[in-house]
């Protein structure tokens, strides 16, 4: 009987990995903060489904996502932002939350201070008469 020896060969892809963002106190370099950052990517709930208005951030991380769009067979891409906070870690697509998110990384980068709350208040900006766009300001 011949053993056969398998090797695993690299798959070319045509998908490119976007590298994930993130504005945070969180110290990124130990096990705990690593383990902290990939909690709140796996498992983070809804932010529309939490329902609050204002969050104190922990931190931010802007994580890319490509889908396929089940009606056209269009490969979508974009970013979701998930916020770690005191109470929980929550997750959004909206694009007025993600252009804020992009907003504040670009305002603070990658880091604010440990001892400084940083506190966001979600609001809705009406559009039309059918579109909101929900966005999020700094409270000072």
């Amino acid at each position: 009987m011949s053993e056969e020896i398998m090797k695993a060969e690299p798959v070319a892809s045509s998908i490119e990995m976007r590298p994930v963002v993130t504005c945070t106190s969180i110290d990124t370099t130990t096990f705990a903060g690593k383990a902290a950052m990939f909690n709140a990517l796996n498992s983070a709930g809804s932010l529309a489904d939490h329902g609050a208005s204002r969050l104190v951030l922990k931190g931010l991380i802007l994580q890319p996502y490509s889908e396929v769009d089940q009606k056209t067979g269009e490969v979508l891409e974009g970013y979701g932002v998930v916020f770690q906070t005191e109470d929980g870690d929550f997750y959004s697509r909206s694009a007025g939350i993600v252009r804020s998110a992009q907003n504040l990384i670009g305002a603070f980068g990658g880091v604010w201070p440990a001892d400084e709350d940083v506190v966001i208040e979600i609001f809705e900006t009406q559009l039309d008469s059918k579109r909101t766009l929900k966005q999020f300001k700094l409270v000072l």
